[in-house]
C-alpha cells in the first residue's frame, strides 16, 4: 500500500481521485500546491504525489520545482495531473521533473497503469 499526497483545486476531482486510489492505498488530498509543500514536509513521508498544474497560489510546475530542490523531497515519485494536454505541456510537466503526465480527462484505469508504473514493482 503506497501513501499518496492528492493535490487538485477542484474539490470533486480530489474526492474522486480519492476514492479511485483509496481501495489500494492511503490518500491525503490537498487543495493547492502550498498546501502540498506543507503536507509533504511535514506529514511524514509520501510515495508519490499526484499533482494538478492549474491551481491558485502555487500552480502545479511551481510546486514540482520546489520538491525537486528540496534534498527531502527530490526522490518524491511525482505525476502530473492536467486539463492541459498538449505535447508542449506534457513536454513542459517532464522537463520541470515528473516521473509521467496524465492528461484530464483520464479512465481511472489509466491513471491506476501509470501508478503502478511509477511505484515500480
Amino acid at each position: 500500500m503506497a501513501r499518496i499526497l492528492v493535490c487538485d483545486d477542484e474539490p470533486g476531482i480530489r474526492s474522486l481521485l480519492g476514492m479511485l486510489l483509496g481501495f489500494d492505498h492511503d490518500v491525503t488530498e490537498v487543495g493547492d500546491g502550498q498546501e502540498a509543500l506543507e503536507e509533504l514536509r511535514g506529514g511524514g513521508p509520501y510515495d508519490v504525489v499526484v499533482l494538478d498544474v492549474m491551481m491558485p497560489r502555487l500552480d502545479g510546475l511551481s510546486t514540482l520545482k520546489e520538491i525537486r530542490g528540496d534534498p527531502n523531497l527530490s526522490a518524491l515519485k511525482v505525476i502530473m495531473l492536467s486539463a492541459r494536454s498538449t505535447s508542449d505541456d506534457r513536454a513542459a510537466g517532464m522537463a520541470a521533473g515528473a516521473d509521467a503526465y496524465v492528461a484530464k480527462p483520464f479512465e481511472p484505469e489509466d491513471l491506476q497503469t501509470v501508478l503502478d508504473q511509477v511505484l515500480g514493482p
